[in-house]
């Protein structure tokens, strides 16, 4: 396994590995997960299979890629520790570098994604030395738009990806480090089952 940790107050990174192939389906399979990003329509296992892949492909071939995403007061093996997934690819056909993320529906609305994101924005800037960062959202997605203005992201025009028009923004350094003052959520977080904001 890469030897790329990141943590923050609340929380700790670390690259995906092809162990992660069950809590990541269960990730994927997670209803607001499948309405958000898969259309109403669960993905099989091959979905997974291919999307854990491409994963492991880009921390190989890049030094990058997806974390996992855990609460840091829970045991490593502690499977209710898992939120989700955030990190960094290249947006398809383009050099241009994408921060993403994919959260369980019970840890929404208590601004882990973007304490999570801010610790990968940092990485990219300090250790890949990237000038700027994109992220897209599908222009439904409520919660993710209110979450990119809490990493210091501001709005570019509309990208063509993914096989649709999605809201693209873009983040440098300086515009993460004025973010870093911005309050995120509440502290607590209910156990599984949880309402989502």
């Amino acid at each position: 396994m890469n030897a790329v940790l990141l943590t923050t107050p609340r929380l700790r990174l670390r690259p995906i590995t092809d162990a992660d192939f069950a809590r990541l389906h269960a990730l994927h399979t997670d209803p607001l997960v499948v309405a958000s990003l898969y259309n109403g329509a669960p993905p099989p296992p091959d979905d997974t299979h291919a999307r854990l892949d491409g994963f492991l492909r880009d921390w190989a071939e890049h030094g990058f890629g997806y974390f996992a995403v855990f609460t840091k007061d829970a045991g490593p093996h502690d499977e209710t520790a898992f939120l989700g997934r955030r990190g960094l690819r290249y947006l398809p056909g383009s050099t241009d570098l994408e921060l993403g993320a994919c959260f369980h529906g019970w840890a929404s609305g208590f601004g882990f994604a973007p304490e999570a994101g801010r610790a990968v924005l940092a990485f990219a800037f300090r250790n890949l030395a990237a000038d700027r960062v994109l992220t897209v959202v599908r222009p439904e997605n409520h919660r993710s738009l209110r979450s990119v203005a809490k990493m210091g992201f501001r709005p570019i025009a509309d990208r063509f990806c993914y096989g649709r028009w999605m809201k693209c923004f873009e983040v440098t350094p300086t515009a993460l480090a004025a973010a870093a003052s911005l309050p995120l959520s509440p502290q607590t977080l209910p156990r599984q089952g949880g309402l989502p904001e």
